[in-house]
């Protein structure tokens, strides 16, 4: 009996050594500490665990407080033993402060972070001074706060592409990032600082971007950048200050494309880089105090007849200078205002455009069929394409819609929508003309197609497609198919069913297509039918 005890008491003991061996290689890294990190009302659907592996995980659902001051994050105590963080999904923000101080790298020992795609928002100082970070996915963020990444000085290249804030400062010296993939979620605000001396940054993906802050971009080495959508450009954006601390100007930006949405660009935007040439567009009334001051590189300027004054200085300093158009005529360029120090611009001779005194005509009118806008255009002399310009607003900003070899253009767009059109005409040495005058048409839904119509049991079902942009369908009868139409009903789909025929009877049916503001497409054709039981 001893010795069966004995026994059972010896497998016992190797079972418990087996399972601890087990549990030792295979089991989960030990807790350290954990608590709870939500937002004011959320403080126990966002919850955090340390584990002595330096992983630190943050889990739940909505917000994470955002009040924190710079100790103020309940793993504070622990931050020199973070090496990685994680946050899950349904977590929809850093808080302010979480991981970084303004005053030093406190998180010594973070490399890494991983945010899952519900994470929208990153507080001011998220991760600032974190001077070891060297990986983070930021491509589904859409704010960043200010000075989130400041002097994170071994951040690698990232990915803004929807981003729709970035603020003031956020990534100030972030000396290793070279490139940022894509920048710029809808209508974009860059603030100022943004971008400064990020020392080796390179190449932007620049994407739908809105305005662009002051010295956003100074101190990188930039080598071009594709501003088409942006609307603002502030001062001193590529160029030299000494606020809030010293940056060179971007002496390696060689291009830059301007769009039409562009309508101010702030002093000193681009003064002392690298610029060859620079189309400013007409949507630019002036380009202010020294713009483009010393940019010794620059030996040609399209200039547009909408410019009405330039700055003290703009183009002081542009000693390669060698060519100007201007896209007016000379006497329109002398009305245009010129403050001291542009020397450059009297030392060469001026191209005018003596095409801008021809001015094309156009006509609009609503295709019946598609609902369509056709413009109709008067052909003018030496004109080799017509470029169309297309605005909601009798007095808003025009965009390019198309550029046409023909006088004739279909424009296509919301049903519903009333648009407003100017045409200019492009000479074959890419000379505008005058602009002709704004004609404006209602876009309509496209007529009904495919109206069919059945019957049986003393009813008549009529089915058609589907139109674009229709909110509803109304239902004509005729007992004849020339006279006395009048409205059954109407329907919100495809379909429509008539009731009150009678059997043995010829009915007659078309549909017209309606927007939500009551604009009304053109009538399907006419179908008809004999009522049957």
């Amino acid at each position: 009996m001893k010795k069966r005890l004995f026994t059972v008491l010896l497998m016992l003991v190797l079972c418990v050594g087996v399972l601890s061996i087990t549990a030792m290689a295979d089991g989960d890294p030990d807790i350290v500490a954990q608590g709870t990190c939500g937002a004011a009302g959320n403080e126990d659907n966002v919850t955090w665990v340390l584990t002595d592996d330096g992983t630190i995980t943050i889990s739940g659902t909505g917000a994470m407080a955002n009040d924190w001051t710079n100790t103020g994050s309940p793993w504070y105590a622990q931050r020199s033993s973070i090496t990685k963080i994680v946050v899950e999904n349904g977590v929809t923000n850093i808080g302010q402060y979480a991981f970084g101080h303004n005053s030093g790298n406190r998180y010594t020992s973070l490399k890494t972070v991983e945010l899952a795609a519900s994470v929208k928002e990153l507080g001011q100082y998220a991760f600032s001074r974190d001077a070891n970070l060297t990986t983070i996915n930021l491509e589904n963020v859409e704010y960043i706060g200010t000075y989130a990444f400041a002097r994170c000085t071994s951040l690698g290249n990232i990915n803004l592409g929807r981003a729709s804030f970035i603020g003031n400062s956020a990534f100030i010296m972030c000396n290793v990032i070279a490139t940022i993939d894509k920048l710029g979620g809808e209508n974009a605000v860059i603030e100022d600082n943004a971008f400064m001396l990020c020392s080796q940054l390179s190449s932007v993906g620049f994407k739908s971007i809105k305005s662009i802050g002051a010295c956003a971009f100074s101190g990188t080495v930039l080598t071009s950048a594709d501003l088409s959508t942006v609307e603002s450009i502030g001062r001193s954006a590529f160029s030299s200050t000494s606020v809030p601390v010293s940056a060179a100007a971007v002496t390696t930006l060689t291009e830059v494309k301007l769009g039409n949405k562009l309508t101010e660009i702030k002093d000193a935007a681009f003064s002392k880089t690298g610029i060859q040439s620079i189309t400013l567009p007409n949507s630019l009334v002036a380009i202010n105090m020294v713009t483009f001051q010393n940019c010794a590189s620059l030996t040609k300027v399209n200039i547009p007849k909408s410019v009405l004054s330039i700055g003290q200085y703009a183009f002081d300093g542009c000693t390669a200078l060698t060519t100007i158009n201007y896209d007016g005529t000379q006497q329109e360029w002398e009305q245009i205002t010129v403050g001291e120090g542009n020397d450059p611009l009297t030392a060469v001779p001026i191209n005018f455009n003596s095409f801008a005194d021809e001015k094309p005509t156009v006509k609009a009118e609503t295709e019946k069929k598609t609902g369509k806008i056709k413009l109709t255009i008067t052909a003018v002399d030496g004109a080799k394409s017509y470029k169309i310009l297309v605005s909601e607003q009798p007095n808003g900003t025009y965009t390019e819609a198309a550029t046409v070899t023909g006088t004739a253009y279909t424009y296509s767009g919301t049903p519903g929508k009333t648009y407003y059109f100017k045409v200019q005409a492009v000479n074959d040495k890419g000379e505008l003309s005058g602009e002709s005058n704004i004609v404006s048409k209602v876009q309509l839904p496209a007529q009904v197609t495919g109206l069919k119509a059945t019957s049986k049991k003393k009813q008549v079902t009529l089915k058609w497609k589907k139109v674009t942009g229709a909110k509803k369908y109304v239902i004509y009868m005729s007992k004849n198919g020339k006279s006395g139409w009048k409205k059954v009903g109407t329907a919100t789909k495809t379909t429509y069913v008539y009731k009150k025929g009678t059997v043995g009877k010829k009915l007659y049916f078309k549909v017209q297509a309606i927007t939500a503001n009551g604009k009304k497409g053109e009538f399907s054709k006419v179908v008809s039918i004999k009522v049957k039981k």
